[in-house]
C-alpha cells in the first residue's frame, strides 16, 4: 500500500485485507446470530462492535495519527491504549454472552479439572 502511495488513514495497511476476511467471516455466520434469543443477539453485537471498533477503527484513526505524528508521543500512545482497550472489553463481553446463552440451552453446570501432577 505505502509503495502505491497510499498512506494516511490506511497507514496500517493490513485493515483492507482484515476487513475483507471480517466481513467474509460475519456474512457467513449471520443466519447463526439470527437464530440466536434477543438478548444473546444484543450483547453479541455489542462486543462485536466494540472488539471491531478498536480493531479497526480506532486502528484507521491511529494509523492516520502515526502518519501525521510518528510512534514516540503520548497522543499515539493513548490511542493504542484505547484500540487495546477496546478489543479487550469486546472479547469479555462475548465471553459473557456465551456464558449467558449456556442455562437457555439447558447447560446449567461446567465442571474444570486441571491436573497439575509432573511426570519425571
Amino acid at each position: 500500500m505505502h509503495r502505491l502511495g497510499i498512506n494516511g488513514v490506511f497507514h496500517n495497511a493490513w485493515v483492507v485485507p482484515g476487513f475483507i476476511v471480517l466481513s467474509i467471516f460475519l456474512l457467513s455466520f449471520y443466519k447463526f446470530f439470527r437464530h440466536l434469543p434477543q438478548s444473546t443477539q444484543y450483547l453479541t453485537a455489542l462486543s462485536t462492535v466494540l472488539a471491531v471498533g478498536g480493531a479497526f477503527g480506532v486502528e484507521l484513526i491511529n494509523g492516520y495519527y502515526k502518519y501525521l505524528h510518528g510512534e514516540d508521543n503520548f497522543g499515539y500512545i493513548a490511542l493504542s491504549t484505547l484500540e487495546e482497550m477496546m478489543e479487550m472489553l469486546g472479547i469479555v463481553l462475548f465471553i459473557y454472552a456465551l456464558l449467558a446463552y449456556l442455562p437457555q440451552m439447558g447447560i446449567n453446570r461446567i465442571k474444570f479439572a486441571f491436573n497439575v501432577d509432573r511426570k519425571e
